[in-house]
């Protein structure tokens, strides 16, 4: 069973109720759930593959994807829409989001466990420290970005 094809259809089947249309305009390819790799991976099939073998021991849960205008999109019907670049990622083969660095090799756009910025180093030395590094997976439990939680739970809360 490919798990991350299953969450990525069940977030296109979400947006595409009638009472979340405007979810969708800020649903982009920042929505991909999960970050970075996992056994040092990211395309989808040598992920599941390794997942038969070995396991995931840490879950790393992030609040949302830091990209304010998602929040943009939802909240002004006019915005246009982010949802191709969701549609594009979930059907780029790789477990997370990922593009084609400079040498033409996917690469994940932001790996927080094993190629952390400062901010997140302290976090990935822990989880690495005690569980090795290959078996973290990060995902945000939010798939709707802004500039940091706080601003998106200020946007989000009903007057």
């Amino acid at each position: 069973m490919n798990i991350f094809g299953v969450i990525n259809n069940s977030i296109s089947d979400f947006v595409e109720n009638q009472e979340n249309k405007a979810l969708k305009r800020g649903t982009g390819s920042y929505s991909i759930p999960f970050r970075g790799s996992i056994f040092g991976e990211i395309e989808t099939e040598k992920v599941l593959s390794k997942l038969n073998t070995e396991s995931v021991d840490v879950i790393w849960l992030g609040s949302n994807p830091n990209v304010p205008e998602s929040l943009d999109a939802i909240l002004t019907p006019s915005s246009p829409s982010h949802y191709e670049g969701f549609v594009q990622q979930a059907m780029n083969d790789n477990f997370s989001e990922a593009y084609r660095n400079s040498d033409g090799v996917n690469a994940p756009l932001w790996d927080p466990i094993n190629k952390p910025n400062n901010k997140w180093q302290f976090y990935s030395e822990i989880f690495n420290k005690r569980f090795g590094e290959h078996k973290t997976l990060m995902a945000n439990i939010v798939l709707w970005g802004s500039k940091d939680f706080k601003s998106f739970t200020r946007h989000s809360a009903p007057n």
